[in-house]
């Protein structure tokens, strides 16, 4: 643990508490939210309207559905039916995510970077520097990124504003990779109260004590680091 993620960490919860939003649904709600992430993840897909009505005999499958979407632990595609839920969505974005031989997206570059610890998986992702056009590709496993290209020093850059109703449209476009620290500097343009930037190997570290905890058999709280 650093000064750094412990400060990135906390202002992750400040503004996007899944961890905590997850700990008020009823065990079987928590069941179904698990069983999204690692149906996205294993299967490359989120359930289906028969595995959500079988996963909850008796109850209203659609309700069920809302009240995840009303917290914003999955998220909605245009026709209102499940398309993911952080840090991973089968909607494109600009950060293509590889695992178990399937080709998911995830909701941002500080999500992608997630994956591989949360799931204690092999992760390709390829992505691309806004500011300088360079593709960026990092194969991680587990906690351990792998490789980096075009080099070590590409970081990820947030963007610390208001995530709205559904972060993945208002807030998660504001994470990216950048190429260097030289290009990172240029996109933070000296707006340092809300631009922030870190270290790939910094955001995963971060990223499997955001995430991890949604995958708890039992409730965990993630509290901010004084």
């Amino acid at each position: 643990m650093s000064q750094v993620t412990d400060y990135a960490l906390n202002r992750l919860i400040s503004l996007l508490p899944l961890p905590q939003r997850q700990a008020t649904l009823s065990p079987e709600l928590r069941k179904l939210h698990q069983a999204f992430l690692r149906s996205l993840v294993e299967r490359g897909r989120p359930l289906t309207e028969a595995e959500i009505a079988a996963a909850l005999p008796g109850r209203d499958a659609f309700a069920a559905v809302w009240t995840l979407s009303s917290l914003d632990l999955i998220v909605l595609d245009r026709h209102g039916r499940p398309a993911g839920a952080y840090p991973v969505t089968t909607e494109r974005t600009p950060h293509e995510v590889s695992v178990n031989g399937n080709t998911i997206w995830a909701m941002c570059a500080f999500d992608a970077v997630a994956v591989a610890p949360m799931f204690n998986a092999e992760v390709a992702i390829r992505s691309r520097c806004p500011v300088t056009g360079d593709e960026i590709a990092v194969s991680m496993k587990g906690n351990d990124v792998i490789s980096i290209s075009p080099g070590s020093d590409v970081q990820v850059g947030m963007w610390w504003r208001d995530p709205g109703a559904v972060a993945a449209r208002n807030f998660c476009p504001g994470l990216m990779f950048l190429r260097d620290r030289t290009a990172a500097v240029q996109w933070q343009g000296g707006r340092v109260a809300d631009h922030d930037f870190a270290t790939i190997a910094t955001m995963a570290e971060v990223g499997a004590r955001f995430f991890q905890p949604l995958l708890a058999e039992k409730p965990v709280s993630v509290k901010a680091v004084a």
